[in-house]
């Protein structure tokens, strides 16, 4: 994340395997327009669904 080293911005990681909790969680970092990194777990990803997370998903940097 180069964007984040450049701007001295601390990246947090999430573990989760809860469908609430991961969505608050991309809904904040959106809010805050902050990076994140967000591991959910192998059971998690068959209950939520691959493509309910691809809802989700943040746009990654742009190359400057």
């Amino acid at each position: 994340m180069p964007g984040a080293y450049s701007k001295r911005e601390t990246v947090v990681q999430f573990n989760t395997d809860i469908r609430v909790i991961t969505q608050t969680i991309v809904e904040a970092a959106k809010e805050e327009k902050s990076p994140f990194i967000c591991k959910v777990s192998e059971s998690a990803l068959k209950y939520m669904g691959f493509n309910s997370l691809l809802q989700w998903r943040v746009p990654g940097p742009k190359k400057i």
